[in-house]
């Protein structure tokens, strides 16, 4: 396979017109010179037709940027890695570039353009989208169930056009879907193939011929590749996978979305992906009750999360058909959100009235879609059997019985009537003996003392007066992020933060309320707001979230920074 062109990056003296080089200083003829910015990219073009208008966001593999395509005047996201390539890395994106041009699907995001720069690093060139990513939605809170089909059957419905094209996504999870606003509310995008593999035949189809072209796999020999929270069982244990590791992260995405919680959390990456291999999740109706989550959308959730990939549906078509039945049935309850006045729950108008907020601008996701999660040595098998024994005996300990004494009934004789009739015997000779002193003592025409007659009434019942409990109070509580991570904080089953580092927010907590912060490669932390308050000795207290980094296992690889297994 030839090798990548490379594209040339330039800038323009707006004075003289004169073109440069993007790094270098320009002394302008007409006087004055121009500095090289701090980001020299920005104001830059790319092979001399994209713009590159403003930085947009950044992670620890790549940065995005908005630009603008210089002839049609259309505005383009363009991601670009932040170091060199080989060739053989750059021709691996080059693959995957084309495989996720090719698919040609309403909700896969639309990359129009691939290269390289001539320092090595390649980029990409994609549709600009206004709108946010389904993990900031529901870092909002629970979905309610009509929109969490929605939402899903537009994913299964993408998913089932890439799987068509023989392309596995493999890193799918609600940071890498974007929700917009197209025409009708939750409009779905999927993003960021970086990890895509790209089965054989289809790899050569894309190649023209593929006769010299290596097998480009994403995933290094006896590592997993993915993100912990949604990785298949399959994955995890190193195993043969096909397309329905996909679904197994849709069901887990689809699960997040009902009840706000992701199925599985461990202590750390590890530890999460034992708890895919080893255990099997809450159903959704149990772990939020109270959220009244429809018996048959659970039982598709769990389908598509069942372990053994045999058990989940043939494909995404079958799972996107059984959400859009149930979405045309109308037995799920309507969605709040976009109740209106109007007969159409499902469209809104394509542009905002002025009266509107502006839409939020997060555009595609972090700098670090080309990377995922965890990269660490498959677990071996006798780890996997460790494991499943430690979830077996504490399922056996929930389950097993308490132990009860037998004890022999009580039985209870039948009162005789002897009992009464001698009361009753007794009763009588009182009363006539009783008769026979008051005539003998001249009870006619004599004056007696009255007697005083004890009152042996029976006394009345007190009821005991018990103080109602006072309500617990609300405090103001403010929690900032030190952790140099994205921290997740959820205090009871309504109120959440997610938190970049530095950031903050305030939450109205009750003294009995608890907090969890946890953060991928952290420790997770458990916070009193009772006894923050008592620290702070008024009513409102400030708390700092710093949690403790996960200590790396010793069998987990650290990535190089170079190489055939660099993260993309």
């Amino acid at each position: 396979m030839n090798d990548v062109p490379t594209t040339g990056v330039t800038r323009v003296c707006q004075n003289c017109q004169q073109v440069y080089g993007y790094k270098d200083q320009h002394a302008c003829p007409k006087g004055g010179s121009s500095q090289v910015p701090q980001d020299p990219l920005v104001g830059a073009t790319l092979g001399g037709r994209y713009l590159i208008e403003s930085f947009l966001s950044s992670g620890g593999m790549g940065v995005v940027y908005r630009a603008k395509h210089t002839v049609l005047d259309k505005p383009l996201a363009i991601k670009l890695l932040r170091e060199a390539q080989d060739p053989m890395m750059q021709q691996r994106f080059l693959l995957e570039a084309k495989s996720a041009c090719h698919i040609g699907h309403e909700n896969i995001v639309d990359i129009t353009d691939f290269g390289v720069l001539d320092d090595g690093r390649p980029y990409l060139v994609m549709e600009f989208l206004q709108g946010q990513s389904l993990e900031a939605v529901i870092a909002k809170g629970a979905l309610p169930p009509l929109r969490t089909c929605r939402i899903a059957e537009q994913i299964a419905r993408g998913l089932h056009a890439v799987h068509s094209k023989g392309i596995v996504h493999r890193d799918l999870k609600p940071g890498n879907i974007f929700i917009l606003e197209r025409g009708r509310k939750d409009f779905v995008k999927i993003l960021d193939f970086g990890i895509a593999k790209v089965m054989a035949g289809t790899r050569e189809s894309l190649s023209g011929g593929g006769a010299n072209l290596p097998n480009l796999r994403a995933t290094a020999t006896g590592t997993v590749l993915g993100t912990p929270e949604y990785l298949s069982p399959e994955q995890g244990a190193g195993e043969a996978f096909d397309a329905r590791v996909d679904q197994y992260a849709l069901g887990c995405i689809m699960y997040e979305m009902l009840t706000g919680q992701v199925p599985f959390r461990g202590n750390g990456p590890m530890s999460t992906l034992m708890k895919h291999l080893t255990e099997k999740p809450i159903p959704p109706r149990k772990r939020r009750p109270e959220l009244n989550i429809p018996e048959s959308l659970e039982k598709i959730v769990l389908k598509a999360m069942a372990q053994q990939k045999e058990n989940r549906y043939a494909n995404m078509d079958e799972l996107a058909n059984l959400l859009q039945e149930l979405i045309d049935r109308g037995s799920l309850p309507p969605d709040p959100a976009v109740m209106r006045p109007s007969s159409s729950l499902q469209t809104v108008p394509s542009t905002p009235s002025p009266a509107s907020p502006p839409i939020e601008l997060s555009p595609l996701t972090s700098g670090d879609a080309f990377a995922p999660t965890l990269q660490a040595a498959i677990p071996t098998k006798e780890e996997i059997a460790k494991e499943k024994a430690k979830a077996g005996r504490a399922d056996t300990e929930q389950r097993q019985p308490i132990p009860t004494e037998r004890v022999a009934p009580i039985v209870v004789p039948k009162p005789s009537r002897l009992p009464k009739v001698l009361l009753g015997v007794a009763g009588a000779m009182v009363l006539l003996l009783a008769v026979v002193l008051v005539l003998k003592l001249g009870f006619f025409g004599k004056t007696t003392q009255p007697s005083v007659v004890a009152d042996l009434g029976q006394a009345q019942p007190v009821t005991p007066q018990t103080d109602p409990q006072p309500a617990a109070s609300e405090h103001k509580v403010s929690f900032e992020n030190k952790t140099a991570g994205k921290v997740t904080l959820l205090c009871g089953s309504k109120k959440s933060c997610l938190l970049d580092h530095t950031k903050s927010c305030e939450l109205m907590l009750t003294d009995d309320s608890k907090c969890e912060a946890s953060a991928t490669g952290y420790h997770s932390r458990s916070i009193e707001v009772a006894d923050a308050i008592k620290r702070a000795g008024k009513v409102t207290a400030q708390v700092t979230i710093q949690l403790e980094a996960e200590k790396s296992s010793g069998k987990s690889k650290k990535p190089k920074s170079k190489g055939k297994t660099k993260k993309r």
